[in-house]
């Protein structure tokens, strides 16, 4: 099944050039082909590029954390007093009043058993592991585009030397 599936992948390369010119592909120009367009090393990278961004978040808790925050209101309520005690010229309004109101705070963990050190140790090793899975799926492609090369190519010469 992976030989007929690095057939497909070949000829589906080799369709476009094929119609746009009669000199022939070689081994190189298919490689170039296949690294830029085989969806497995592009699920290979994203997976790569997903676990740099986790080695990030496990390093994001060595750093202090500091927050601010600010607001203001302005409000007007209107009081209503019993008459006994309302006096002439009083009014039944309170305000308008401005509120102001800031707030900044700050946190740093100083000890946390090795959680945190553990805990990046695991996301760098998930990267590596990353890493290596993507370059072990480029390697595996040159390799089933180089196997379906030389199968393409057998026949032909095959063909050239009885002629």
């Amino acid at each position: 099944m992976k030989s007929v599936s690095a057939w497909l992948l070949i000829l589906a390369l080799l369709a476009p050039f094929s119609a746009e010119s009669q000199t022939p592909l070689t081994l190189e120009d298919c490689r170039k082909l296949a690294l830029v367009h085989h969806p497995r090393l592009k699920s290979g990278q994203a997976r790569t590029e997903e676990a740099e961004a986790t080695v990030g978040l496990a390093r994001a808790p060595f750093y202090p954390e500091l927050a601010a925050v600010g607001s203001y209101g302005r409000w007007q309520k209107h009081a209503f007093l019993p008459a006994e005690i309302v006096q002439p010229g009083m009014s039944g309004v309170i305000g308008p009043v401005d509120e102001w109101r800031f707030e900044v705070s700050g946190r740093y963990l100083l000890f946390d058993s090795a959680v945190r050190g553990a805990r990046l140790g695991a996301a760098r090793s998930e990267r590596e592991a990353a890493q290596y899975g993507a370059e072990e799926l480029r390697l595996l492609v040159l390799l089933e585009v180089e196997q379906a090369f030389y199968d393409l190519d057998a026949p032909l010469t095959r063909v050239c030397s009885e002629e």
